[in-house]
Formats: structure tokens, sequence, C-alpha cells
């Protein structure tokens, strides 16, 4: 369900942007921070079963609990637990699907940093050197030269997985698996895998009776520190790929999962929503499944499906997406296009990016087979791809697609995106995982985008919000680098949820859908769409409250804008508290002409003095309520909306240690000149060069 997000140009209501003259107090003046996660006993749930796990960390007090993205079933705080250590009963509905989540402590004064965890049927345990048992998961951490084994018995003909996460759950170890048979030598080894992200696997026959060991290491030797891992050994299942690799928004494909299953055909049907990549959701079979789970990517523009959709005769139209695979040795798939002299084409291959091994050659040809162009990687990237311009009098292009090698297999499946170079799109970004809201203040949400030939406003919306908040701010302005959302707490009681910002925009004939997201890690690399959750939790009062007095939101170019602030403190609480301006304004950068003569050049760093900002005093004294501030404007603003906000941090004794903090909503400005031209005579005028006045 999503809530939109509003806000009023010609003022603030009162729950939202209004003063809030009551001062909510903390207990015993000072208030606890929210918890952190440090380190976890195991790093798997089991679905369907009680999982006994325990926090470790800060600030974990009684009434925390842990947050997914997926509903608990069951949990109980155990009564050894206390504010360092979290030790709990967590039990998840069998049909929760299997992959790799995110998991948070949450609790009144606000929620937690996430960690990653896998969820599956796998039993979970802490690493064990002897396994009764099978499948199992283990949980462990290993540093610098160690080397961790474990050993279980197999009978001859028995199918055994032994599959590590490590990088898929933020550790630093490079791994490699051995597997070892009853007389110490190697049956299969694996390095870190494209298609795990870094992490290994190893699928095995085991060629007679016995012990088998496992051995676990970093590459190097060199693993961090505690570097945690969950080690599954077993008869398990996996799906790595599924073709084909994208689905047009709107539409509804049946998709094939690509991996290990006690058959094959493996099927799937799933829609495609918001753009970007979203998990493939396996419905039935899944109580073998463990690991990742296979992305599928969401995009605008009609699929083609080799074999299904290119067997018509007809040329395929542009833009499109071209979805097949490289089954047999030799094989070369060919694609004709219908295009127009001067258009200037964009080819991009996904093969190598996605997981597969598909070493991938483009090759452009014209009507009478003669190559034009060729490409087999870009540098960093793996997979090929270039720019053509379509020649005088060409009606007709051929695409094709072959291994470098010569090779062919099922998985070697690919997606060749054909579009017109310059097409204009648009991405979402935040910097901060987790935002906490005080019962009756505000936090802010800064989203920026990164504009790619379009310059048009852009539409945002919330989904995940938890009761007793709101938010105010509906759009990105038309040109505007960024915005600032308010996060506005009205609620009664504390509570917290997973949130995530969507923004939508007409781009031509196309409706653009994306969602903000967070910066990527090696962690998130295998599940991208986890960079869209962020954890908002409705916490305690604050120490103090900071608001606006004052109505007027036009920002004049060149001159001063004045605006009344009021803080309040908590009861107990005194002190100095220094003010900051909190805008949407990507400042412009230093040009030389700026620097002082005999200066170091400073290109590229924010120009302070073309930025919005507060001039003056901007520090209340220990008693002092409220404060005018003068905010200038700078002559050469860009005539945009603009949101801005003031910070307020309570000083300690030295007047440099930050106590507490608090921001008031955000509110939106137009900019206008202090002057303007009206004509009020209509003369003609001649004017001839070389003479006259210059």
């Amino acid at each position: 369900m999503f809530r939109k997000l509003f806000f009023r140009m010609g003022g603030c209501s009162s729950v939202f942007c209004g003063w809030v003259l009551s001062v909510w107090l903390c207990s015993g003046v000072v208030c606890a921070a929210a918890p952190e996660i440090e380190k976890l006993s195991l790093h798997g749930l089991r679905s369907g079963a009680t999982t006994t796990l325990t926090i470790h960390g800060r600030e974990l007090l009684s009434d925390s609990t842990v947050l997914l993205s997926v509903p608990v079933a069951f949990q109980f705080v155990r009564k050894e637990s206390n504010d360092t250590r979290l030790h709990l009963d967590l039990r998840l509905d069998e049909s929760t699907p299997s992959g790799i989540y995110q998991l948070r402590v949450a609790n009144s004064q606000g929620v937690s940093n996430a960690v990653f965890v896998g969820i599956d049927r796998l039993p979970q345990i802490s690493m064990s050197e002897t396994l009764d048992t099978l499948p199992v998961a283990m949980s462990g951490v290993l540093s610098t030269t160690q080397t961790v084994r474990s050993s279980f018995m197999g009978n001859a003909g028995d199918q055994v997985v032994v599959e590590v996460e490590a990088k898929r759950i933020g550790s630093s170890l490079d791994p490699v698996i051995e597997l070892l048979d009853p007389r110490g030598i190697l049956v299969a080894w694996s390095q870190g895998m494209r298609s795990l992200s870094g992490d290994a696997r190893v699928v095995a026959t085991l060629p007679v009776e016995g012990s088998y060991q496992v051995v676990l290491r970093d590459v190097n030797y060199a693993a961090k520190e505690a570097s945690s891992f969950r080690l599954k050994i077993g008869d398990f299942h996996f799906a790595d790929l599924v073709f084909p690799l994208q689905v047009q928004q709107g539409r509804q494909i049946t998709a094939e999962l690509i991996g290990r299953f006690s058959n094959t055909g493996q099927t799937i049907t799933q829609s495609g929503t918001i753009l970007g990549e979203v998990p493939v959701v396996q419905t039935g079979g899944s109580d073998r499944m463990s690991g990742s789970v296979p992305r599928l990517r969401v995009g605008i523009h009609p699929e083609v499906i080799e074999h299904r959709d290119n067997d018509k005769g007809l040329p395929i139209q542009i833009p499109v997406v071209i979805n097949g695979r490289i089954e047999k040795e030799s094989e070369e798939d060919r694609f004709v296009l219908a295009v127009e002299p001067g258009q200037q084409l964009r080819f991009d291959v996904l093969s190598q990016r996605a997981g597969t091994q598909l070493d991938g050659v483009l090759i452009l040809e014209d009507e009478e087979g003669k190559e034009l162009a060729q490409n087999d990687d870009r540098g960093r990237i793996a997979d090929p791809g270039l720019d053509f311009t379509i020649p005088e009098k060409m009606v007709s292009l051929t695409v094709v697609l072959k291994d470098l090698h010569g090779r062919g297999r099922s998985d070697f499946i690919y997606r060749i995106a054909v579009n017109l170079k310059g097409q204009p799109q648009f991405d979402l970004n935040v910097t901060d995982a987790r935002h906490h809201v005080p019962l009756g203040g505000a936090a802010l949400v800064r989203v920026r985008v990164n504009r790619q030939g379009f310059s048009g406003p852009i539409e945002l919306s919330v989904s995940g919000l938890p009761e007793g908040i709101a938010v105010t701010g509906s759009e990105i302005p038309a040109s505007a680098s960024e915005t600032l959302l308010s996060l506005q707490g009205f609620g009664v009681h504390t509570t917290q949820g997973i949130m995530s910002i969507t923004g939508e925009a007409r781009v031509g004939k196309w409706m653009l859908q994306r969602r903000a997201l967070l910066p990527s890690s090696e962690a998130t690399q295998s599940a991208p769409w986890l960079r869209s959750e962020l954890a908002v939790a409705l916490t305690g009062p604050g120490k103090m409250a900071v608001g606006w007095l004052e109505k007027d939101t036009d920002l004049v170019l060149g001159q001063k804008h004045h605006s009344r602030i009021q803080v309040s403190r908590a009861a107990g609480l005194r002190g100095k508290i220094r003010l900051s301006l909190e805008s949407s304004q990507s400042i412009p950068a230093k040009s030389a002409a700026v620097v002082p003569p005999g200066q170091p050049p400073q290109t590229g760093q924010p120009d302070m003095d073309r930025a919005i900002r507060i001039e003056g005093e901007s520090t209340l004294g220990v008693d002092q309520t409220n404060l005018d501030v003068s905010i200038q404007v700078p002559g050469d603003l860009e005539n945009i909306p603009y949101d801005l906000a003031i910070r307020g941090e309570l000083l300690g004794e030295d007047d440099k240690t930050v106590i507490a903090s608090a921001v008031t909503s955000a509110r939106r400005f137009l900019v206008r000149h202090p002057f303007a031209l009206t004509e009020i005579e209509s003369r003609k005028v001649t004017a001839k060069a070389g003479e006259g006045t210059t």
C-alpha cells in the first residue's frame, strides 16, 4: 500500500509543519541511543521452524524485537537478555521464500543497522567439526590464516552440495572450498563464482563410502578478523539465473529457473512492476531451496525472446530488448532490426554481469552480411556493447551474438538492449539507511536524482510507513537535483517499519518508475532490491525541538530572507543551541577565476559564496528560545524551487559537544527576482553597425 506524500505550497498544516509548543520529556533527562548490532550467533534463519538466535551489540533493551522485511510468526526474548546480548527464539512462516535478507533490531529508541542473513529450510547450527546429519547450515567466523573443517559420512553415489555464503552476507572473506574423500584426496573444489557474487560452491557425486571432509579458507589466507560465513552442506537446491533476464513493465511472463533441482524444467510466472531489478519468487517446491534468488530486470521496452518471438520473419522494431541463449558449440544467434538512416543506436549486452560464463562477442552486419562493427568487452565492463550510427540507405541491420571461445551451454543466456542513443532517463538515490522520527518532531530524507537527458518533475510516493508517521513533499521539481522529504511523528506510541521511496515521471511516451536506492555494496550485488529498504522508527520524544515561526516562502535573489526560529529544551536541560541550514540546493563548484592569486587551485570544491546559507548570529543563548536568522540568497541562484530546513544542535558546557539535535520540517521556497521590467512605451529603434555610440 502506498502513502502519497503531501506538500502545501501556500503554507503548512498544523499537524505537519506547525510549531509543537509542548515539550516531551526523556526519562531521567538522558535519552538512550538507538540499538546497534555488532555480531550474530547465526547468520541463518529456518523458515517453518524455531531458530534460537543471540544478537550481540549495544542498547539492546528489554523491549527489542527483530525486524525483517518478511512477517515474523513468533519471537520470544529470553530472560537472560541484557543491553549487550539479546537472546531470542524466532519463528518464520514456512512459506517464507528462501534468499538473503536484512535483519535489524527495533525498540522504543529506534532501529539498528542491518546485518545480512540467509533464510531457507535447512537446520541452523554453529560451526561444527563433525556432522551427524545432512543437510545443515553452519555459521561461524574465520580470520587471517585460519582454516575451518567439518566432516560428514557419505555413501558412494550420494549427491552433495557444499556452498558458502560470505560476501553475500557482507563478509570480507574471499572463500575457497575443498571437498576431500576418506583418504584425504581432493574430490572437488571451488573458488569465488561470478554467479554467487564471489562466494563458492561445490556440486559433487561422492565416489566411495566413508568420512568426507569440507575445508574452508580465504583464497589468500588473508581474511580480516572475525569474517563471518554460513557454510551449507547437503543435497539442497538452488537457482542462479532466470530466463529471460528481463520483462517489460506491466507484463507477465513464464520464466525458466536455471540451477539445480530434483527435476528439470523449473518454471515460474512473474510480473514486472517497478523498473529495476526484482527478486524472482518461486511459488512452489521451495522446501529444499537455499541461497540467493535470481534477479529479473524490469524495463519499459518491448521484449523479444529467441525461438518464440523471432520466428515471424519480420524485422524487429527499435527500441527493444532481445533475450536468448548460446546452447551449442560454435552457435551464432542472429536478429534482424528495422532501422532508419542516421539513427544513433546504443547496444548493450548483459551476460557475465548477470552471473553467466558466456564470453559474448557482439557483431553488426549489413544486408549483405558485411561486418560493420564488433566488440567483445568494454574495459571494466566484461560484456560487449557499442554505439553505432546507421549509414545512408540502410533499412535493416543484423545483430550477431556468439561466444568468444565457441562454447555453448544451456545457461549461456544473454540480454541485448537496443535503444536510441541518449534516451532520457533518471535514477534516484538516498544515503541514509535508517531514519529516527521523535514523537512530536521531524526527520529528513534527502532524495537525489541522477538525470540523464531528463529535466522534468518527478512525483514521489512512499510505501511501508508505520502508523504514526506522515510525510510531506510530493515531487522533485523540474531541473532540481535533490529534494528534502519530512517525516513527521504524530503518533502516540513508538513503532518501526521498512519503507521504500518510488519516483515516477513521464519521459516521452514512457512512464518511468524508479526506486530510491542506497549505495551498492558487495552484499547487495546479488540482491540489489535490498538497496531500496529504508528502516524508519517513531521513537520516544527528543531532548529538544525546533520550529519555524514565519510563513514567508519567497527567496529574493541577492537578498536576505529573515526567518524566526523557535526552540524548546526538555525539562532540566540548559545549554546553547547552534543552528544550521539544510538545503536541497546542489551547490556550484568553485572555478579557477575565483581563486585568489598565489593560492592552489580549488576547482571542484563547493563554492559556499554561491550557496543558500545562514549569515550572522546562528547560536541561541543558554536560556534563549527564539532567534531571527538571516538566510543569504545568492544573486545567481537557479530559478527552481528549493527545500529548506533548520537543524538545531544542543551543545554541552564546552560549547562544542553536541548533546542532542532536532530539525524542522522542510519547507519549499520559491525564487523570485528583486525587480521586474515592464514596457510602458513601444518605440521603433533603428541601429546600424559602425555608426553612432557603441
